[in-house]
């Protein structure tokens, strides 16, 4: 080992023969670069249950347990409103969520659900539609806004 006064520092032998060269800040970056790489065990679990634990995560995974109970809801309504029959079909379709997501948004605003529910079927045949689902969420969408804009109504003046 040597010293150099300029920086007052011990140098190993072998550092100095690197630095010459210009190898040592390439070589720390290589290093510095596969560490991140070579967590160990406990290190990932540590990271792992951060992640799970982020607000962002707990969001997200809550978010989706409230859309698949309400989706629930939204089925046992319409078993109970339609007959299991008439409901299943709807249910079954990947499009039922948006069917769930209005009917929330109705009795949120204080509409009758079940009552939209059974109008937007009963309303025509669904004849030929690919997927009669989105023929249903439009359908209340529809009626919704109907109501929406006809609570608005024209203001009287005082």
């Amino acid at each position: 080992m040597s010293f150099s006064p300029g920086n007052r520092r011990f140098r190993h032998p072998v550092e100095q023969s690197i630095r010459g060269r210009g190898f040592l800040d390439s070589l720390l970056a290589k290093v510095a670069a596969n560490h991140d790489g070579n967590l160990t065990a406990h290190e990932e679990m540590v990271a792992a249950r951060a992640e799970a634990r982020s607000a962002a995560t707990m969001a997200e995974v809550l978010t989706d347990i409230e859309d698949q109970a309400n989706e629930h809801r939204a089925a046992t309504m319409a078993r109970r409103v339609l007959g299991d029959g008439v409901a299943e079909p709807f249910i079954k379709t990947t499009s039922w969520g948006a069917v769930a997501t209005h009917l929330r948004a109705a009795a949120r605003d204080g509409f009758n659900d079940e009552a939209l529910l059974k109008d937007a079927v009963d309303e025509a045949d669904f004849g030929v539609s690919e997927d009669q689902d989105a023929v249903l969420a439009w359908r209340i969408e529809h009626r919704l806004a109907m109501r929406y804009e006809w609570n608005r109504g024209p203001k009287k003046a005082p």
